[in-house]
């Protein structure tokens, strides 16, 4: 297959991928809102954001680990593969832990703008942001599993994972909805789901690259360190820019003003699926 017809297909898999969860959640919001109520929604939806958002605690460290992963794929260097990627898994998975024992560190910070909400609806947020935080570890490790996966222009495999994936974390909350409308019992879901999503991407992880405590090697840390600086700036001040609006909304308005601009805003901002796909399957090559 010539590269440029491996990219092509590579993007169409991206793009089948993050279409389906599109589907899933035009069919699901409105089930959600209808019956969490729109104040919750609202709340639900910068839920989504912030456990998204804090996966910025890789450091940049899963596109160091596509990056050099697909370097040594092809090249006589191929057998430092399983050190990288070993040392990169423990890095991240160690870096989310961090960053989730300080987000849960800050959830007091937060209480001020919470209390202004009414108390039982208060009580369901305070819960949520602790189970955000919770969830933090769970969203770095995944990451760098998509990575490997990503190093080794598995896309076909990654996107039958990332498919069915997108729709659980529409699913999920939708489910928990129907029997109850309570905040942090959505926001549980969605920490539980990212928690089965990381299990399904364990086993395609494992049958391309061997990963072992012993084969851990701190002289990748440096390379991906110096490589993965230069990304999480952009890691931090893109999401910023794209969602820094909704709490905005929030504390200027309230969380249903957030509800009522969050469901159309995510509809229209999934266009921007078409060039992610390209650029994904980009990279590596």
């Amino acid at each position: 297959m010539s590269d440029i017809r491996r990219v092509l297909g590579n993007a169409g898999w991206n793009l089948g991928g993050s279409l389906v969860p599109l589907l899933a959640a035009t069919a699901l919001v409105p089930v959600i809102v209808d019956r969490m109520g729109v104040e919750r929604f609202g709340l639900l939806s910068l839920a989504w954001v912030l456990i998204g958002y804090f996966s910025l605690f890789d450091l940049g460290l899963g596109r160091a680990l596509t990056k050099m992963i697909a370097e040594r794929r092809e090249s006589p260097a191929s057998k430092e593969i399983e050190s990288l990627t070993t040392s990169g898994i423990a890095m991240m998975s160690a870096l989310g832990v961090a960053g989730g024992v300080l987000v849960a560190s800050c959830v007091p910070l937060g209480y001020a703008w919470l209390d202004r909400l009414p108390s039982d609806l208060a009580n369901e947020a305070h819960s949520a942001l602790l189970l955000v935080a919770g969830g933090i570890p769970i969203v770095v490790a995944t990451s760098a599993l998509k990575s490997v996966l990503e190093g080794v222009q598995a896309f076909r495999l990654l996107n039958l994972i990332r498919a069915p994936a997108g729709v659980l974390l529409f699913a999920a909350p939708a489910l928990t909805s129907i029997f109850s409308p309570r905040l942090d019992l959505a926001t549980l879901a969605l920490v539980v789901a990212r928690a089965l999503i990381l299990v399904a991407y364990v086993r395609p992880c494992l049958a391309h690259t061997r990963v072992r405590l012993e084969a851990i090697d701190r002289r990748w840390a440096m390379p991906m360190l110096r490589y993965g600086g230069w990304l999480t700036l952009s890691s931090i001040v893109g999401p910023l820019i794209v969602y820094l609006d909704r709490f905005v909304l929030g504390v200027v308005l309230s969380v249903s003003a957030v509800a009522y601009y969050a469901a159309p805003f995510e509809i229209v901002s999934r266009l921007l699926v078409i060039p992610a796909s390209l650029a994904a399957a980009l990279f590596p090559a």
